[in-house]
């Protein structure tokens, strides 16, 4: 089940303009702007701010609901040829469709939608980028034992090209 703008906004379908840019105002008024819920809300109003943008919307959402109750027609059933693969569960509040939410957008589509979180929920952790965690531990560990062996190689005697023990035992028993 998708959620719809006026869900999210938590406003009814017949709410006045005041009355969603009212909502907006108050969805949005703790949030930063860098919040992934922040983009949500400012297309949900875009939407049902714009009147023709709205009507357009409220004719998909009465074409989607026409769909969910048209009786389905009965076909005889079949051997299946393929192991049947279970949906996964997907939380109605992280879902919004952007293609939904603002079809004549000409702003920069985001890879994924930004999902919507319950009032006081924490955000998720953003996806990992790099390596994993342990992975840069033992890179950093290499380095501290390759520092510390760098120092040991450089402190014995005649590394640095001076006098070797060897040369200098030779100078000992000439003298």
């Amino acid at each position: 089940m998708n959620v719809s703008l006026y869900d999210l906004l938590d406003v009814d379908e017949t709410a006045s303009t005041d009355e969603i840019r009212a909502a907006w105002k108050a969805a949005i008024a703790d949030l930063d702007p860098t919040d992934r819920r922040f983009r949500a809300f400012n297309d949900a109003a875009g939407v049902l701010l714009d009147d023709a943008k709205r009507a357009a919307y409220d004719a998909e959402l009465a074409a989607g609901r026409d769909e969910e109750t048209a009786p389905t027609p009965v076909v005889a059933a079949e051997e299946p040829t393929a192991v049947p693969v279970e949906p996964t569960a997907v939380p109605v509040e992280s879902v919004v469709d952007d293609a939904e939410a603002e079809p004549e957008a000409e702003v920069e589509e985001d890879p994924e939608p930004a999902p919507v979180l319950e009032e006081g929920a924490k955000d998720p952790a953003p996806a990992a980028t790099g390596p994993s965690t342990w992975l840069l531990y033992l890179a950093a560990g290499l380095a501290v034992l390759s520092a510390a062996l760098l120092v040991v190689v450089l402190t014995w005697p005649g590394s640095l090209g001076g006098d070797s023990p060897a040369s200098t035992a030779d100078q000992a028993a000439d003298a």
